[in-house]
């Protein structure tokens, strides 16, 4: 019932349904409201799909450039191994030949102290009967 007039808001009439002026108003601007927050709802969630999809290429980017790194990665470390293994070759060869080396100057050193030894005994004075 309106208020102001005394007359029901909604009539039921050989017309159908009518409806008061206010009431009327107030349907248009409840539903323009809805409308309204719908629209902006749906706006915000295409701003945030957007900023999502930038974000979501700027992941692809950066994974993209992390898996050549990891490539590159994976490379460096198969170059390291066989150097390292290169490196430990050339390492045995070089104690074998240290031991080699040591070997000979043990031997030149036994042979120097025979050669001494036996210098000795051939430059002795000889002894006085």
């Amino acid at each position: 019932m309106n208020i102001s007039t005394g007359k029901p808001a909604i009539e039921n009439s050989d017309r159908g349904f009518t409806i008061d002026k206010r009431l009327g108003w107030s349907v248009i601007v409840v539903f323009a409201s809805g409308i309204a927050s719908i629209v902006g709802m749906l706006l915000a969630l295409n701003t945030t799909l957007t900023r999502l999809d930038g974000r979501q290429t700027a992941l692809d980017a950066q994974h993209r450039v992390a898996a050549g790194r990891q490539a590159e990665d994976r490379e460096d470390i198969r170059r390291n191994a066989r150097e390292i293994i290169a490196l430990q070759t050339t390492n045995a060869a070089i104690n074998q030949q240290l031991v080699s080396i040591e070997r000979t100057s043990k031997a030149t050193a036994d042979a120097v102290q025979a050669l001494r030894a036996d210098m000795a005994q051939f430059f002795r004075p000889p002894s006085n009967p």
